[in-house]
């Protein structure tokens, strides 16, 4: 059994796994970032073939990345015999875990054709690489284009309408960026354009072109959006002459996203995938809305609890360039802003030091191997064991004034 932590790796049940694909379906329930690593590591280590991707929320259709079908999770009576491995966004999440498992029990499935301890096994697997040919492999990217947004969302993920700055950057820097992180990064498994509103960035349609040049050391583009700004006709030009897989992200607002529908009509007409997250939809079993992380705090936790909270928090998957700086979580740079402090060099690659590009690269290695938590961990709440407890909010409420 390997052992990492004391946690076992997905090298430890391969073999049982392998076993299964003999005589029983392979469902992977999540259809994500994390299901898809999954997917790619047991296809590329262990030759080993999932039938089936399975969601909570989208409708049935076609994977355009693996070509897999995506079943809805009320399809699920008719795979009752398949062995199901769970795993789930970024952000983990025990409670959320478990709340699948129960719902998998109820529909037939039997418990021990169910493995959810897999929040390990996609942290381990997702740590950059350099492969056979000396090519360095990053999992993923966000790339934060911009800080500016439309909308004016009370409980801002970024804090963009509290304690961070609403910046912009130059499409100069923008662009030199991005050239400077192809250079020193052979390959990008997701490539994600956020922001703020990436709406608001007015050379978008630019940036996806420079991005097309190097579309061969991307497996997915991504651009994410709150569908609340009608895409100008270049920037649908810029996407459908995007020679690589990309896909649209759109966080569906109801009210607010007014521009959801002309995305949806733009993917029919050009075949471009659009992955609608419904976060205004209370209906949706399983979605429990925002939490509120406006008040940025000590949460006082012991250093033990701190170095568990790390070494098995999700978004240490998600690498995210900002400003000319890879941080190595989604919170990396929001939290340090908000607290006012500086962002400490032993904890992020500053791509445009006066330093090699070899360099570069050995800084982005040992980022994903180091074990050592974050200064701003003490802050976080997405990787506490009490945000499962914390209070939800309907998503996207509205400020009256802006703050600033």
């Amino acid at each position: 059994m390997e052992l990492i932590g004391g946690l076992v790796m997905l090298k430890a049940v391969s073999g049982y796994i392998k076993k299964c694909e003999n005589f029983k379906e392979i469902i992977i329930y999540g259809a994500g970032i994390a299901g898809h690593l999954l997917q790619r590591r047991l296809d590329e280590k262990y030759n080993i073939k999932i039938n089936y991707f399975c969601t909570s929320f989208e409708d049935y259709h076609i994977d355009r990345e693996t070509g897999l079908e995506v079943l809805n999770r009320n399809q699920l009576k008719e795979h009752l015999q398949a062995l199901y491995i769970v795993t789930l966004g970024i952000t983990y999440s025990q409670k959320a875990y478990e709340e699948i498992k129960e719902y998998l029990i109820r529909t037939g499935v039997y418990a021990e054709n169910i493995i959810i301890d897999t929040n390990n096994w996609v942290i381990h697997e997702a740590k950059p690489y350099v492969d056979m040919m000396g090519k360095l492999h990053v999992y993923t990217v966000s790339y934060h284009i911009t800080k500016q947004c439309n909308l004016k969302c009370k409980m801002c993920g970024q804090l963009l309408f509290g304690l961070v700055p609403r910046r912009s950057f130059s499409p100069e820097q923008i662009e030199m960026d991005m050239e400077t992180t192809f250079r020193i990064i052979d390959k990008i498994d997701v490539l994600k354009l956020i922001g703020g509103e990436v709406m608001m960035y007015t050379q978008l349609d630019k940036l996806i072109e420079l991005i097309n040049a190097h579309h061969e050391q991307v497996g997915l583009l991504e651009i994410y959006t709150n569908g609340a700004v009608k895409p100008k006709e270049k920037l649908l030009r810029s996407i459908t002459r995007y020679k690589g897989n990309i896909q649209i992200t759109i966080s569906d607002y109801g009210e607010l996203s007014v521009a959801k529908d002309a995305w949806s009509d733009f993917g029919k007409s050009s075949n471009i995938r659009i992955n609608i997250l419904g976060f205004s939809l209370k209906d949706k079993e399983g979605y429990k809305g925002w939490i509120d992380c406006t008040k940025i705090e000590n949460l006082g936790e012991d250093e033990e609890t701190l170095r568990q909270k790390y070494n098995t928090c999700g978004q240490r998957l998600d690498y995210v360039l900002e400003d000319s700086v890879i941080g190595k979580c989604t919170s990396f740079h929001m939290l340090n802003y908000a607290l006012k402090k500086c962002l400490k060099r032993d904890e992020a690659v500053y791509i445009n030091d006066d330093i090699s590009d070899e360099e570069k690269r050995k800084q982005i290695l040992n980022l994903g191997e180091d074990n050592v938590g974050l200064d701003v961990c003490k802050y976080c709440i997405w990787g506490s064991n009490i945000r499962d407890s914390l209070p939800r909010y309907p998503a996207a409420e509205q400020l009256d004034d802006m703050p600033r």
